[in-house]
């Protein structure tokens, strides 16, 4: 997915109160019961890579571009 797109939805998620930590490795910095002390509902735990694999589907694609449709 562009970078921008990746922006652009996490922005959205902490628009309705999500709260993003980066950096914070889970079992040394922080743990799911401190977490849930704090008051978090729910918590995800998402990884990424160093070097993102992209897809060639998207070189090029634009918002009106239908090319990997």
């Amino acid at each position: 997915m562009p970078y921008e797109a990746v922006k652009w939805e996490v922005e959205l998620a902490k628009d309705i109160g999500v709260q993003v930590k980066h950096g914070v490795a889970l079992g040394r910095d922080i743990s799911v019961s401190s977490l849930r002390a704090e008051g978090a509902d729910v918590v995800l735990v998402a990884t990424g890579l160093p070097e993102p694999m992209r897809d060639e589907c998207f070189q090029d694609l634009t918002p009106v571009s239908k090319k990997c449709f």
